[in-house]
């Protein structure tokens, strides 16, 4: 009996191994219906205008090549549906990597629902005011403070958007007008998040400590007399490092960003190629912003915002960091397939701890 257990364990070992092998041999090849279903949502996304770059299956481009009919042929009128929601999930992706830079700055949280929430547990800062003080023999180690910084109440907003195609323009779109309606969608859902963040900096909001964000107090603000110049800069980078914590030890923050108006781009890449340290140039990336006016001569330092989270962006928790998804089932059994999108967000400043500001 014991041999016979261990004859049929090894054999179903065997199996199983045997099994991968072919899944494995399956899926390599281009032309089994598992890499066409599988390659399916990124050849939709490719029709749809998401970068080459982006999509390096050649399954995928395979299927683009030949259009959503061949698309459609490949797998199915009943599976196009699931493969073209998540074809246009990673188009908006692509998409909001391109224009959303706000994204970069700023820390993402999910919230259960939509009503508002405060922003005091959001960031927590664990600091020791007594971090340099010698412990005494037998003393137990000193506790670490959870303090959290107080700003904005972050509530999150939605608004709704579909777009209905025929089935004859999706078949015979020879230039892919399809493909740019979908995307202007997706590129203004992205900018209106981005207004939003960034004209919460430009107006300088109120925290809940009655201090705005940038203020002499907290000595976050160069002045206007600060215009860009690698001296300006310079003295941005010592006011960051210099930022305290709330029990007031100096936190020694590096800037990653440098925002500016789309006027002061050039100025603002030219100077940071001039910021070396032993001819390495210093990891500080330009972001754009047209919230601050042409004629301001305002521009701002962000910190990694893993470090120093200055701002938020909300999302509902169902939606996976998401700001922007495809609503509702999209049926293509239907004479006029519909793409139906919820874009949920909202951004909030938690903090100052991280951001100085120069030329306002």
């Amino acid at each position: 009996m014991h041999s016979l257990k261990t004859h049929a364990l090894n054999r179903t070992a065997e199996l199983v191994a045997e099994a991968g092998t072919l899944l494995t041999a399956l899926a390599s090849d281009s032309n089994s219906p598992l890499a066409i279903q599988e390659a399916a949502p990124q050849a939709i996304a490719l029709l749809f205008g998401a970068p080459l770059d982006a999509i390096r299956n050649p399954v995928a481009r395979r299927l683009a090549s030949g259009g959503i009919t061949h698309v459609m042929a490949q797998i199915g009128r009943d599976d196009l549906g699931a493969a073209f929601r998540a074809g246009v999930n990673i188009l908006v992706a692509t998409q909001y990597a391109k224009v959303a830079d706000y994204l970069r700055l700023c820390k993402s949280i999910e919230l259960p629902d939509e009503k508002p929430y405060t922003t005091t547990a959001i960031d927590q800062l664990f600091d020791d005011p007594k971090f340099d003080v010698p412990m005494k023999e037998h003393e137990e180690a000193p506790d670490l403070y959870v303090k959290g910084y107080d700003g904005e109440i972050i509530a999150l907003s939605r608004r709704s958007f579909a777009v209905r195609f025929s089935q004859e323009m999706l078949k015979d779109d020879t230039i892919g007008a399809s493909g740019h309606v979908l995307q202007s969608f997706v590129i203004l859902a992205a900018r209106r998040e981005q207004r939003a963040f960034f004209s919460k900096i430009v107006a300088n909001p109120t925290l809940v400590d009655g201090r705005a964000v940038f203020n002499s107090t907290d000595d976050n603000d160069l002045g206007p007399a600060a215009t860009l110049s690698l001296t300006t800069l310079g003295d941005g980078f010592g006011k960051m490092a210099r930022m305290k914590s709330k029990v007031g030890n100096e936190l020694g923050t590096v800037p990653a960003f440098l925002v500016v108006s789309p006027e002061k781009k050039v100025l603002a890449m030219s100077l940071v190629k001039q910021l070396t340290i032993d001819g390495t140039p210093a990891s500080l990336d330009v972001l754009v912003s047209t919230e601050i006016p042409a004629a301001s001569t305002g521009w701002y330092l962000f910190a990694d915002p893993e470090i120093a989270p200055v701002g938020v962006f909300g999302t509902l928790r169902f939606n996976k960091g998401r700001t922007l998804i495809v609503r509702e089932r999209i049926d293509f059994r239907t004479s006029s397939p519909m793409v139906a999108f919820d874009h949920v967000f909202g951004t909030a400043v938690v903090s100052r701890v991280g951001v100085v500001r120069g030329g306002v």
